[in-house]
């Protein structure tokens, strides 16, 4: 009985460690997977943030580069493609959209004039403002996308009774355009439909998506001009 009564507190003692241990060891080990778990999330989120950067952000400043269609060279008139961004005066459209609401009844004529900033002579191109498709506060605008009929136009100033004429340009003072009688517009180049119609729908895609690097990289490229013939 004396042995008996001995060896019961060691097995006691015994139990007692070993519990405490497989505690301690289930505790360690439960840290260690909250920790891995923890990690997997935050990789995982950062992951997701990673498309998002790449996608770019709302730039009011940026341009819409009007380029001339590949194979733009001179035509019947005369006009290379650096002399349509040279002289071209401004850009006239037809729409029904005014501010982004659509009128059934009513049709629009527009313009956009262009400044000596607003030609690249290195391209050649013109450039509009990315307001006209994407305004100040970020609202996706139609009414330059659902345009047709859009024309880039030059001025011509011309004397009575003379051949003499001056075409457009923004250096010309005013005591220069008194000489002459009559202003005229004159079609120099136009954006086909189907490039309008083509671009639109990957515009409004890439603005639905919050893609502003695929939008404003469709800006850059996507509206080409022919010269008017």
């Amino acid at each position: 009985m004396t042995a008996r009564v001995f060896l019961y507190p060691y097995h006691s003692l015994f139990d007692i460690y070993f519990i405490f241990l497989y505690s301690y060891l289930n505790v360690s080990v439960m840290k260690k997977i909250l920790f891995f778990l923890l990690s997997l999330i935050i990789l995982a989120s950062c992951g997701k943030d990673e498309p998002s950067a790449n996608k770019g952000k709302l730039d009011p400043n940026a341009m819409i580069l009007i380029r001339p269609a590949a194979g733009v060279r001179a035509t019947v008139s005369g006009l290379t493609a650096l002399e349509i961004v040279e002289q071209g005066h401004e850009i006239q459209f037809t729409t029904r959209y005014s501010d982004d609401k659509y009128n059934e009844e009513t049709i629009y004529t527009a313009s956009r004039g262009f400044s000596e900033a607003q030609r690249d002579l290195t391209i050649p191109a013109l450039k509009m403002w990315g307001t006209d498709v994407i305004n100040q506060k970020g609202n996706y605008v139609r009414d330059f996308t659902h345009a047709y009929d859009i024309y880039i136009t030059r001025l011509l100033y011309i004397k009575e009774g003379t051949t003499d004429t001056l075409i457009y340009d923004p250096t010309i003072k005013t005591t220069q355009i008194g000489q002459f009688d009559t202003v005229i517009t004159d079609t120099i180049a136009y954006i086909p439909e189907d490039v309008i119609n083509s671009v639109r729908p990957l515009i409004e895609s890439a603005y639905a998506d919050a893609n502003y690097t695929e939008v404003y990289r469709l800006f850059n490229e996507a509206f080409t001009f022919l010269p008017f013939e």
